[in-house]
Parts: structure tokens; C-alpha cells; sequence
């Protein structure tokens, strides 16, 4: 889907009374999760289910 742009008061209305759907994902190109709960924390923050995820592998 290309990227749509109006001007700035369309944006900031947009903003407050509709829905947004954009990818974010350029500012986190790398996370770490360590620690005990670190697959019980990613299967809740994420869209899919990490249970078969090995550590030290994506």
C-alpha cells in the first residue's frame, strides 16, 4: 500500500479520530531480551508465538 499524505491538520485530526495502521519496525531493528521470562514477555508483546524459537536464533 503506498503511503498517503495530506497536509498537516488532516494528519493531527487523523491522529485523534481514526485508525492508524504504519510500520514502526525501522526504529527497533534489533532487540535483546534476556532473562528468565524473556519468551513469556516476546509472546506477549508480539503478533506470533515464539514457543518454537530457539535461543540465539530468529
Amino acid at each position: 500500500m503506498p503511503p498517503e499524505l495530506t497536509n498537516w491538520r488532516d494528519e493531527q485530526h487523523a491522529w485523534r479520530d481514526t485508525a492508524i495502521l504504519f510500520d514502526q519496525s525501522h526504529h527497533i531493528p534489533e532487540m535483546y531480551l534476556k532473562g528468565p521470562d524473556a519468551f513469556k514477555l516476546a509472546n506477549y508483546l508480539g503478533i506470533r508465538c515464539f514457543e518454537k524459537f530457539l535461543p540465539g536464533k530468529a
